[in-house]
Protein backbone atom coordinates (compact mmCIF):
# COMPACT_ATOMS: atom_id res chain seq x y z
CA UNK A 1 0.00 0.00 0.00
CA UNK A 2 1.15 3.45 -0.70
CA UNK A 3 1.27 6.20 1.54
CA UNK A 4 -1.41 8.00 -0.30
CA UNK A 5 -3.42 5.13 0.04
CA UNK A 6 -2.66 4.77 3.46
CA UNK A 7 -3.38 8.28 4.06
CA UNK A 8 -6.98 8.70 1.78
CA UNK A 9 -7.58 5.41 4.09
CA UNK A 10 -7.02 7.29 7.40
CA UNK A 11 -8.36 10.08 6.44
CA UNK A 12 -11.90 8.18 5.29
CA UNK A 13 -11.97 6.70 8.99
CA UNK A 14 -11.32 9.59 10.50
CA UNK A 15 -15.02 10.30 11.44
CA UNK A 16 -15.33 7.04 13.20
CA UNK A 17 -12.01 7.07 15.24
CA UNK A 18 -12.95 10.61 16.59
CA UNK A 19 -16.41 9.34 17.48
CA UNK A 20 -14.99 6.39 19.12
CA UNK A 21 -13.03 8.71 21.22
CA UNK A 22 -15.63 10.85 21.60
CA UNK A 23 -17.79 7.82 23.55
CA UNK A 24 -15.57 6.71 25.54
CA UNK A 25 -15.39 9.95 27.30
CA UNK A 26 -19.13 10.84 27.08
CA UNK A 27 -19.51 7.11 28.07
CA UNK A 28 -17.33 7.58 30.92
CA UNK A 29 -18.26 10.45 32.20
CA UNK A 30 -22.44 9.09 32.21
CA UNK A 31 -20.99 6.10 34.22
CA UNK A 32 -22.70 4.12 31.14
CA UNK A 33 -20.98 0.99 31.72
CA UNK A 34 -23.00 -1.30 29.16
CA UNK A 35 -22.65 0.73 26.40
CA UNK A 36 -19.10 1.81 27.40
CA UNK A 37 -17.99 -1.71 27.36
CA UNK A 38 -19.70 -1.99 23.56
CA UNK A 39 -16.61 0.53 22.41
CA UNK A 40 -14.23 -2.19 23.15
CA UNK A 41 -13.28 -5.72 21.54
CA UNK A 42 -14.89 -8.61 23.55
CA UNK A 43 -11.28 -9.39 25.30
CA UNK A 44 -10.48 -5.63 25.30
CA UNK A 45 -7.98 -4.05 27.42
CA UNK A 46 -8.30 -0.52 29.72
CA UNK A 47 -4.98 -0.43 31.68
CA UNK A 48 -4.63 2.26 34.02
CA UNK A 49 -0.86 2.38 34.99
CA UNK A 50 -0.59 -1.78 36.35
CA UNK A 51 -3.62 -2.19 37.13
CA UNK A 52 -5.68 -3.69 33.72
CA UNK A 53 -9.90 -4.23 33.33
CA UNK A 54 -10.15 -7.15 30.45
CA UNK A 55 -13.29 -7.87 29.08
CA UNK A 56 -16.77 -6.75 28.59
CA UNK A 57 -18.28 -7.63 31.66
CA UNK A 58 -15.30 -6.19 33.85
CA UNK A 59 -15.45 -3.02 31.88
CA UNK A 60 -19.18 -2.64 32.44
CA UNK A 61 -19.00 -2.94 36.01
CA UNK A 62 -15.81 -0.82 36.14
CA UNK A 63 -17.51 2.06 34.59
CA UNK A 64 -20.68 1.44 36.58
CA UNK A 65 -18.22 2.33 39.54
CA UNK A 66 -16.21 4.86 38.67
CA UNK A 67 -15.61 8.52 40.20
CA UNK A 68 -18.20 10.85 38.77
CA UNK A 69 -16.08 13.43 36.48
CA UNK A 70 -15.54 15.06 33.27
CA UNK A 71 -12.72 13.73 30.47
CA UNK A 72 -11.37 16.19 28.39
CA UNK A 73 -8.90 14.39 25.65
CA UNK A 74 -7.04 16.28 23.14
CA UNK A 75 -6.92 16.06 19.51
CA UNK A 76 -5.32 12.50 18.58
CA UNK A 77 -2.31 11.50 16.86
CA UNK A 78 -3.08 8.71 14.60
CA UNK A 79 -0.49 6.14 12.88
CA UNK A 80 -1.95 3.53 10.49
CA UNK A 81 -0.63 0.27 11.70
CA UNK A 82 -0.08 -2.93 8.89
CA UNK A 83 -2.55 -4.68 10.23
CA UNK A 84 -5.52 -2.22 9.84
CA UNK A 85 -5.42 -1.49 13.05
CA UNK A 86 -4.48 2.16 13.99
CA UNK A 87 -2.25 3.55 16.93
CA UNK A 88 -3.65 6.77 18.58
CA UNK A 89 -2.32 8.81 21.16
CA UNK A 90 -3.66 12.05 23.24
CA UNK A 91 -3.56 13.81 26.30
CA UNK A 92 -6.39 13.99 28.41
CA UNK A 93 -7.29 16.30 31.90
CA UNK A 94 -10.04 14.34 33.93
CA UNK A 95 -11.76 16.91 36.75
CA UNK A 96 -13.57 14.98 39.98
CA UNK A 97 -16.98 16.28 40.00
CA UNK A 98 -16.87 15.06 43.90
CA UNK A 99 -13.46 17.13 44.69
CA UNK A 100 -12.47 19.02 41.90
CA UNK A 101 -9.24 17.36 41.88
CA UNK A 102 -7.79 17.42 38.46
CA UNK A 103 -5.59 14.73 37.01
CA UNK A 104 -3.72 14.69 33.42
CA UNK A 105 -1.49 12.40 31.40
CA UNK A 106 -1.58 10.55 28.14
CA UNK A 107 -3.81 7.88 25.95
CA UNK A 108 -2.48 5.39 24.00
CA UNK A 109 -4.85 3.40 22.00
CA UNK A 110 -5.09 0.48 19.36
CA UNK A 111 -8.04 0.94 17.77
CA UNK A 112 -9.33 -1.90 15.35
CA UNK A 113 -12.10 -0.71 12.30
CA UNK A 114 -15.59 -3.37 12.29
CA UNK A 115 -17.40 -2.65 10.12
CA UNK A 116 -18.27 1.06 9.65
CA UNK A 117 -17.04 1.53 12.85
CA UNK A 118 -13.49 1.58 15.06
CA UNK A 119 -13.21 -0.53 18.39
CA UNK A 120 -10.69 -0.30 21.13
CA UNK A 121 -8.25 -3.22 21.54
CA UNK A 122 -6.51 -1.96 24.38
CA UNK A 123 -6.39 1.78 25.67
CA UNK A 124 -3.34 2.38 28.34
CA UNK A 125 -3.95 5.42 30.72
CA UNK A 126 -0.84 7.45 32.15
CA UNK A 127 -1.38 9.88 34.72
CA UNK A 128 1.27 12.21 34.90
CA UNK A 129 -0.22 14.88 37.26
CA UNK A 130 -2.62 14.59 40.04
CA UNK A 131 -3.69 18.17 41.69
Amino acid sequence: MSDSDTAAGLRDALPAILTLLGDYGRLMDGREGAALSQIFTDDGVLAIGKHEVRGRAALADFVDKAVAGTHIQSVPSLEPLPDGSVDARSNFVFVNAGTAQLMSGTYHDVLVPEGSRFLFVRRDINILVRS
